[in-house]
């Protein structure tokens, strides 16, 4: 969901995923790196791995806010907005549930 407060500001709230699954996934491929290591080794891949993770949500929210900004300059203050990835075969699924809760969809 992206939102405009009443200053204008974009801000971005990912409400699809629960938990920092790229951190656990980079955490667990980082210790099973530094295995061979031994413990040590696991331990500051199982580290170094969840940085590498945390560091790719941040770059995937910074990618969402730019979208956001680019695409949604017309959204006014105190708004909210969906951004949705929709399977073209449910493209007229989706069009007619936004219609139903009063909102719109584009392409």
């Amino acid at each position: 969901m992206v939102a405009r407060d009443l200053d204008g500001k974009i801000s971005v709230k990912d409400i699809t995923e629960e938990g920092h699954g790229t951190i656990g996934a980079g955490a667990l491929i980082g210790g099973l790196a530094g295995l061979a290591a031994g413990p040590l080794g696991a331990a500051i891949g199982a580290g170094a791995g969840a940085l590498f993770g945390w560091s790719a949500e941040l770059v995937n929210e910074e990618a969402v806010t730019e979208f956001a900004d680019k695409h949604l300059g017309g959204l006014a203050p105190g708004r909210r907005a969906i951004i949705a990835e929709v399977a073209k075969d449910l493209a007229s699924t989706f069009e007619n549930l936004m219609a139903a809760n009063a909102g719109t969809a584009s392409a």
